[in-house]
């Protein structure tokens, strides 16, 4: 986290922001604060072929994939249970030193992600269908909310919700091509101690949310009879987070700025979601064996540092020039990610063991975005990471078909150094700081499952 850097003046109402808004990181199981548990089918293979079609969850990744409907009418919906196992140490170095230096805090929390697909077949070259998704997501909430990094979060929630209209077109008999528009709503809620007073009931907030619009492109070629390419792009989204800051309660009861109350601020911040690119291979070795594979691109790189900035009066209204008031046009604080991008590489294969059983399983390497400890952020903190799948299809009848597939994600070891605040309070001759120093250990259960509903006959 950066304060901003201007006077004297504006450096010490960062000192109120900063560490509200250090949690603004995280992720569900995926690089970043994505969720790729899309679909319970292509998560028993690690996501390996997702793009290259072969379900009709498969448009997530690729909108081409509609192309390969087979049935005049058909839905899907997919479900996912996540159950992580996420714990901080606090280690030397952390400040203030608090007394649960050296205790393990567990922050994850176990949440289901939904996933809903319907396709309509226009006519033998054209197909029209929907995608409802939660893209990107974040829930944690340490056990203890005094935690040695309350300063950093005490509750993070992001919710996101996108729509996907999408059409494809068959160019031949060997190229689909399809296109869609991403319709996107999210909204963020985050909660930290606002004062050095230890242990402090009350919680600074941030809460906002935004609308958002983008578009979805792929094509799915094949080449040969059992061969199929996908290639599938999800363009980035422009948030333009509204909201307010607020505190419940008093601010700084027994701390250098006094007993004030702080008047919520209405703020917003300018946030990018990344542009994907997912490139994926299905491809037959027998009647009844498939090689699936995937390479992923995320650019979370061009979530660089974003300023939170004031949109009214607030703050300490009655303190200045301490630590207020806050002004329309001030920089608030600034959120500061400056991630490289993400990379995800899969394998997996399918078996059909006989017309109505299908099994997969997959493997695959995660590289995060989070490269170093001073990006690593306190909620559900980001590193590379091992997938490990299995899974499979039943066909209950002609029209109805049935998924269970079962993920262990490995994370490796994070260590952390976020520095929530520094700042200066030379009028009243004390420095301060908040500084978490620590790892964190996270492993990941996924259990996820579908029902698959052909509607109006059974050929594509």
């Amino acid at each position: 986290m950066q304060a901003f850097k201007g006077s004297s003046h504006s450096k010490r109402v960062s000192f109120v922001s900063a560490i509200i808004l250090a949690a603004f990181a995280g992720d569900v199981s995926a690089g970043g604060f994505a969720i790729r548990e899309q679909s319970s089918s292509f998560m028993g293979s690690s996501f390996a072929g997702n793009a290259a079609g072969g379900d009709l969850s498969s448009m997530y990744w690729n909108s081409a994939a509609l192309g390969l409907l087979d049935a005049p009418r058909k839905v899907e919906g997919h479900a996912a249970l996540i159950l992580p196992d996420s714990e901080i140490t606090a280690q030397a170095g952390t400040t203030p030193t608090l007394p649960n230096i050296g205790v393990s805090t567990e922050i994850g929390n176990w949440a289901i992600v939904g996933s809903t697909y319907a396709g309509y077949q226009v006519s033998p070259t054209i197909n029209i269908g929907v995608a409802i998704n939660s893209p990107y997501g974040l829930v944690t909430e340490p056990e203890d909310r005094n935690w040695a990094g309350q300063y950093h979060n005490r509750t993070s929630k992001l919710f996101t919700t996108t729509v996907n209209p999408v059409a494809s077109i068959k160019l031949g008999p060997k190229v689909i091509f399809g296109a869609g528009a991403q319709i996107n709503y999210s909204r963020v809620t985050l909660k930290t101690n606002p004062s050095f007073a230890t242990p402090n009931e009350n919680s600074t907030s941030l809460t906002g949310d935004d609308y958002a619009f983008g578009y979805t492109v792929g094509a799915i070629v094949m080449p040969f009879e059992g061969t199929r390419v996908g290639i599938g792009y999800r363009s980035s989204l422009s948030l333009n987070i509204e909201g307010d800051v607020r505190v419940a309660g008093d601010f700084a009861s027994g701390v250098v700025i006094g007993n004030q109350l702080f008047a919520p601020v209405d703020v917003h911040a300018d946030l990018p979601l990344p542009q994907i690119l997912t490139l994926s291979l299905n491809q037959a070795i027998t009647q009844n064996i498939r090689l699936l594979g995937t390479v992923e691109w995320t650019h979370w790189s061009k979530l660089g540092t974003v300023p939170v900035v004031a949109q009214s009066t607030g703050g300490l209204v009655n303190a200045a020039p301490i630590v207020g008031p806050i002004t329309p046009g001030r920089t608030v604080t600034t959120l500061e990610f400056e991630w490289d991008d993400g990379w995800f590489y899969s394998v997996g294969g399918e078996l059909d063991v006989n017309d109505r059983l299908t099994l997969r399983s997959g493997v695959a390497w995660e590289e995060s975005p989070v490269d170093n400890a001073t990006q690593r952020s306190t909620a559900v903190p980001d590193s590379d990471r091992v997938w490990l799948s299995f899974g499979g299809t039943f066909d209950y009848n002609e029209r109805i078909a049935l998924d269970l597939a079962y993920t262990h994600i490995w994370f490796a070891t994070g260590p952390i150094e976020r520095n929530a605040a520094a700042s200066a309070l030379t009028g009243l001759g004390v420095t301060s700081s908040v500084t978490l120093v620590g790892e964190a250990k996270t492993s990941t259960d996924i259990i996820a499952g579908s029902v698959k509903i052909k509607l109006g006959g059974t050929e594509g």
